[in-house]
């Protein structure tokens, strides 16, 4: 047990797994692999409720990643994740139109890497796995 913002955060067993279930139920061509893993979403704005698109994601492998030196820690990759959302909205205008793989992009750049190893590391399918790809 743990406690956050005064409040008891209980970890069961029963939930995680209905959660996975959820999900793999949503995410078509996802699974899950038992590791630490990323998956980035983008949300629908057709509707007031503005729910996630679960149609269209992709998922990392952040132990992968870590271990071939993508990225070089998580906290500084999540940041760097942060920086390009932040980045591409000023560009774009508006949340609506940024690109979930321009901001992976630019957040493996802000970690040091070049385009031509942006290229590699996203045919890495142990690493970035796009929602198109079949088990």
């Amino acid at each position: 047990m743990a406690i956050l913002n005064k409040i008891d955060l209980l970890y069961s067993d029963r939930c995680f797994l209905e959660f996975i279930t959820t999900i793999k139920n949503r995410l078509k061509s996802w699974e899950y692999i038992q590791d630490i893993q990323m998956v980035v979403l983008k949300h629908k704005t057709e509707n007031v409720n503005h729910n996630l698109d679960f149609s269209n994601y992709y998922s990392l492998n952040i132990r992968n990643g870590l271990e071939k030196k993508y990225i070089s820690s998580f906290q500084q990759f999540i940041g760097a994740f942060i920086e390009s959302i932040i980045y591409q909205v000023k560009i774009r205008g508006d949340f609506v139109r940024i690109s979930k793989l321009d901001v992976l992009k630019k957040a493996l750049a802000f970690n040091g890497k070049t385009k031509k190893d942006v290229s590699l590391i996203l045919k890495d399918r142990s690493f970035y796995i796009p929602s198109n790809v079949k088990k």
